[in-house]
């Protein structure tokens, strides 16, 4: 399962919410947190150009 949170977890240090991804499994969990400007199709693609 995976899943966006609903609420904010925590704040940048401009007041921007910032939301958390998770990944779950039966006993195990992985959360990531995402800043408000990050984007991460754009971020995902960058990376692959930049090593071609």
């Amino acid at each position: 399962m995976s899943f966006w949170e609903s609420q904010p977890v925590a704040y940048s240090l401009d007041r921007e919410p910032c939301f958390a991804f998770s990944l779950m499994w039966e006993n195990y969990r992985i959360r990531s947190i995402h800043l408000p400007e990050t984007d991460l199709a754009s971020t995902e693609s960058s990376e692959i150009e930049s090593h071609s």
